[in-house]
């Protein structure tokens, strides 16, 4: 499944509330975890996509490689949200 841009910004939107509430997480789990109905693709895009704005980075845990807002990203999630953890 293809994502418009509408879809790809909403998704966007999802991944930084995510890691905001939830803290740092791996792709697969943060598949699994959101409730869109999108490709683990997608998903991984998307990550992708934030980290090279700046808004997210990765950090290699092991084996896996887990994925943690900026501070950069907590400011736009801030305005996302309307300031605060909710």
């Amino acid at each position: 499944m293809k994502l418009d841009n509408f879809e790809r910004e909403q998704l966007k939107e999802e991944l930084l509330i995510h890691f905001y509430k939830e803290g740092p997480d791996h792709s697969y789990r943060i598949y699994k975890k959101i409730k869109s109905a999108v490709t683990y693709s997608s998903v991984r895009t998307a990550l992708k996509t934030l980290e090279n704005e700046g808004l997210i980075r990765s950090v290699k845990e092991g084996r896996q490689i887990n994925f943690e807002l900026t501070d950069k990203g907590k400011q736009v999630v801030e305005k996302l949200i309307g300031g605060g953890k909710q």
